[in-house]
């Protein structure tokens, strides 16, 4: 094996899948469920067999299951919130002023992650430089290195646990060629 020159750098692999990636494991999961339900609920007519449709032992059980398991209930609620939100990067129109103000700003609630869908859409319509950027979104704050910009935007994806970035890609003439937001 040889040895790496001083222009190379051992970085480990550390990106995480898409959120799309994550949103259809997720609607899978719901998915799979769901379909899991509906034929067990056919198995329960099957086997039962009463004069009810399907539809009305599968309500009724499901009532039943709700006032008996409210753990299971409520469950199943939290999981049908969280595939069912809304993008929490899609929320505001991108604010210079505000972006400005939240430099530095490390907690949860950094106002930057609701408007970065808007931020990410001019950035890559208008095809910027670095410079421009830098100008637009002030010095970063997360991390830099040659051809890429990292701003923070907070804890939004997820449980809120995990802090998420705007990643910056310039090609080679120094332009924006695309931009991600990132989960740590």
């Amino acid at each position: 094996m040889s040895e790496p020159t001083s222009d190379q750098e051992h970085k480990p692999n550390c990106r995480w899948p898409r959120p799309v990636v994550w949103l259809l494991a997720g609607a899978g999961t719901v998915v799979a469920l769901g379909l899991a339900f509906i034929i067990g609920g056919w198995i329960l007519l099957w086997v039962t067999s009463s004069r009810q449709s399907w539809l009305e032992v599968t309500v009724e059980r499901l009532v039943v299951i709700a006032s008996e398991r409210p753990l299971a209930a409520a469950a199943a609620g939290w999981v049908f919130f969280v595939t069912n939100r809304a993008d929490p990067f899609d929320v505001e129109p991108f604010d210079r002023e505000v972006w400005l103000a939240m430099h530095n700003y490390e907690l949860r609630d950094n106002q930057r992650g609701p408007m970065a869908n808007d931020l990410r859409q001019k950035l890559l319509a208008e095809r910027m430089t670095q410079e421009q950027v830098r100008e637009l979104l002030g010095p970063t704050d997360w991390h830099e290195e040659r051809g890429l910009l990292m701003y923070t935007l907070g804890m939004w994806s997820g449980h809120g646990i995990h802090y998420d970035s705007l990643d910056i890609h310039f090609d080679d003439e120094g332009r924006v060629l695309s931009v991600d937001i990132h989960r740590h």
